[in-house]
């Protein structure tokens, strides 16, 4: 316990990191601590206090795309922990305070900045904020209590990002609509709807402790995945895309059996058409298309894990499945 206490004091004085000795020991310092933030261990009000006070640095350290990879990992590990397991106050919601602070400025800073010459860094600065604010999100809903609805929100948001290619979240600070698919987006709009549902997906394979969380999420999701859906053409487009991966991810995701049988008839159904429009674009090889290849060949893959899971776990989508192969095999 005393060596946990020492590791949080020493992590405290060099953050945010001033010099490269601060970086370097940085990089030592922050993996050990994460491990031993992650066990089950009980720290003194004290030492509660000191991380909290450190979580809004060890989330722009997570974010600095100059500092090494391994040790941004793990100070996103760290603030995981810390939202989760690690908070004083009950009535609050750190992960909240950090949304709003650092991380979903960084969100709408890669979104509205975006230009020909910055692209590539605003997208990685983008994925970056994706990534922890689902982590953030995820620990929220471990931790329970009010940051439940912390975590409703990032997945609000993340979802309407992928599936509508507009969000705003007032929850977390983004008060105007962000627009994801505008001209200025260009090609980018189907990695950002890729991005975003792959960091819905996170929230999904996170282990909350809680055995109902993946079912509330997917409450929430489920319903604004279907309307989306609802209003899509046949061509399939970047929103498109990301309603065929967000419903993917919530069948991967959550178990079968918990989840009503109709809304996962519908998600079958939507996966199963979605599926015959990706092979075709897949097989046109069309140079036209939008979607780069590797794009396309990572959402078959999870088209297919998605549908796997339903032959194996759900006897009522069997006849949705034969459709789908005799669709195929005809």
């Amino acid at each position: 316990m005393r060596k946990v206490e020492d590791l949080v004091s020493r992590t405290s004085q060099v953050l945010p990191p001033l010099s490269d000795w601060d970086g370097a020991e940085l990089c030592t310092i922050l993996p050990v601590l994460s491990v031993a933030l992650s066990c089950d261990i009980t720290l003194p009000s004290t030492t509660s206090e000191t991380l909290v006070g450190i979580a809004s640095d060890l989330s722009d350290y997570a974010l600095n795309r100059e500092a090494m990879d391994a040790s941004r990992s793990a100070a996103a590990s760290c603030v995981f922990s810390i939202v989760a397991k690690h908070q004083v106050d009950n009535h609050e919601c750190l992960g909240l305070k950090l949304l709003k602070n650092q991380i979903c400025p960084v969100i709408v800073s890669s979104l509205d900045n975006e230009t020909k010459d910055n692209a590539d860094e605003q997208m990685s600065n983008l994925e970056d904020a994706l990534k922890l604010a689902a982590l953030v999100g995820s620990a929220a809903a471990r931790r329970g209590r009010v940051s439940s609805l912390t975590a409703d929100e990032v997945a609000r948001f993340l979802v309407l990002i992928s599936c509508e290619g507009a969000a705003s979240a007032p929850a977390l600070g983004i008060t105007h609509p962000l627009d994801c698919m505008g001209d200025a987006k260009g090609k980018r709009a189907p990695e950002i709807s890729i991005l975003a549902a792959s960091a819905l997906g996170s929230m999904f394979n996170v282990d909350s402790g809680n055995p109902f969380a993946r079912q509330r999420l997917a409450h929430l999701v489920v319903p604004i995945v279907l309307s989306s859906t609802v209003t899509q053409g046949e061509e399939i487009s970047s929103t498109a895309l990301g309603c065929l991966l967000c419903a993917s991810h919530v069948v991967c995701g959550v178990p079968v059996k918990a989840m009503d049988q109709q809304k996962l008839f519908d998600l079958a159904s939507i996966i199963i058409r979605g599926l015959e429009k990706v092979v075709a674009l897949i097989c046109s090889d069309s140079k036209t298309s939008q979607f780069e290849p590797e794009m396309l060949q990572g959402s078959l893959n999870l088209l297919l894990a998605s549908l796997l899971k339903l032959y194996n776990q759900c006897p009522s989508t069997v006849s949705t499945m034969r459709a789908f192969c005799n669709m195929f095999f005809d």
